[in-house]
């Protein structure tokens, strides 16, 4: 193998060790504090509704990047899980929108609360100003593959 190739290689394994045990492994690591298993779609909904309260279907299609029919679902689910509300959208009679219920504000507090626990494992692998470089590092790897994904999504 080439550097590069093992370079890319180790990342892959830890990228993907790291994810696995994060995500899959919920006796050591509940998702949102234990409350629900980890759903990528669900708890991704949940964020953006957070952040985005009286949102679209249409927006969370689009965050999610699925399909019409599949994002549909997923919000019969989140509403009828009691975590998020359908209600006529202000600005446009015709749309829906969509907001976090008291519950789903509850849930996206432990999904956060859980997520900070589990990067502060992450960076106790690291002291002092490596802390620092490590988070600059993932965060403009983070602009780096936005960056790519935005531009395929252009053409």
């Amino acid at each position: 193998m080439t550097d590069q190739t093992d370079e890319n290689e180790r990342l892959r394994r830890a990228v993907g060790d790291l994810l696995r045990i994060f995500l899959i492994n919920e006796r050591v690591f509940p998702s949102a504090e234990g409350r629900i298993p980890y759903s990528p779609h669900v708890f991704k909904a949940i964020g953006m509704l957070a952040g985005a309260p009286m949102s679209r279907a249409s927006d969370l299609q689009t965050h999610l990047g699925l399909a019409p029919t599949t994002a549909s679902s997923v919000i019969k689910r989140l509403v009828a899980q009691g975590w998020v509300r359908r209600a006529p959208h202000p600005e446009d009679g015709r749309a829906v929108a969509l907001s976090l219920t008291e519950e789903g504000e509850a849930l996206y507090a432990a999904i956060h609360r859980q997520d900070l626990v589990n990067m502060e494992l992450l960076l106790s692998a690291f002291e002092g100003e490596e802390r620092e470089v490590f988070i600059s590092m993932i965060e403009r790897a983070a602009d780096r593959v936005r960056e790519a994904a935005e531009a395929a999504l252009r053409g």
